[in-house]
């Protein structure tokens, strides 16, 4: 079924496309969209002199913006030629990095070293395990919602909203272009609506059921505490907070308890409670 869907998706939608823009094209036309049009024009204008005052400003700092681009090519292409290389030796001696950190410290402090990191490592990796289960969660509520609402291609688009979803924050938005695409063109104004619904009702599902669920069971933390964790985050550092909230807090909560761990073991104010309660 996948594979038919896919020629079939290939093979159309360039006319999907087509036929869309010709759509959009012919709404916004009317005299109802004719603010949006002046609007639009209005906004087009100051772009472009904008663009035109931009231009002549630092147009003289053309040949430094020139060797700029060129360093930045470079950096690229030696980034994705060592880029390989990096990962396989990183795999094939990975597991020696915390033996060799830790060989840095004193003696009686190397094993609990070794343990603190093989501990980070270990979050790092429960939450890309989550975060997979979290698309798997996406791709399969997507199937279900788009067979029931009869859209084309319905699992190869929630294929690709699965796979979309590895992308924090903007993944989602990505992968409804395509869907949208096809059932405004497809279905027409009704099964976009359906489309549109089924988006609405996954939606919460994943922000405040699934994704707490599997990462926080993944991380060994509670669901509310990664709902407040990615608001917290996100409100005060923008995307980039919303990407690194949770492996972030992970990591943090690894050296925390084993900071109290170590503090516990080695303070004699436990011990006074200890014996207090026997």
């Amino acid at each position: 079924v996948l594979r038919n869907q896919v020629i079939q998706f290939i093979d159309n939608w360039p006319n999907y496309w087509k036929t869309s823009e010709a759509f959009i094209n012919e709404t916004f036309a009317s005299e109802q969209f004719k603010f949006i049009r002046d609007y639009l024009n209005h906004t087009n204008s100051d772009l472009n002199q904008n663009v035109l005052d931009w231009s002549k400003k630092y147009l003289t700092s053309g040949v430094a913006g020139i060797s700029s681009f060129a360093s930045i090519l470079t950096s690229i292409g030696v980034t994705i030629v060592s880029t390989p290389f990096i990962l396989y030796y990183m795999l094939l001696d990975g597991h020696k990095f915390s033996s060799f950190v830790s060989s840095k410290f004193p003696n009686n402090s190397q094993l609990s070293v070794r343990y603190l990191l093989t501990e980070i490592s270990k979050q790092i990796a429960q939450y890309i395990r989550g975060q997979l289960g979290v698309a798997l969660a996406v791709m399969i509520m997507f199937s279900i919602g788009y067979t029931i609402i009869g859209l084309p291609y319905g699992i190869l688009l929630a294929l690709m909203a699965g796979f979309f979803n590895l992308i924090p924050y903007i993944g989602s938005i990505i992968a409804q272009v395509p869907v949208f695409t096809v059932a405004l063109i497809a279905g027409g104004p009704k099964m976009l609506i359906l489309a549109i619904i089924v988006l609405a009702i996954e939606q919460p599902i994943e922000a405040h059921v699934i994704s707490p669920k599997i990462l926080g069971e993944a991380l060994s933390i509670h669901p509310v505490t990664v709902i407040v964790v990615l608001l917290s985050s996100g409100h005060i550092f923008g995307v980039l907070g919303i990407v690194l909230a949770v492996p972030s807090y992970a990591v943090a909560k690894v050296f925390v308890t084993h900071i109290y761990d170590w503090w516990r073991a080695n303070s004699d104010l436990f011990e006074v409670e200890e014996v207090a309660e026997k």
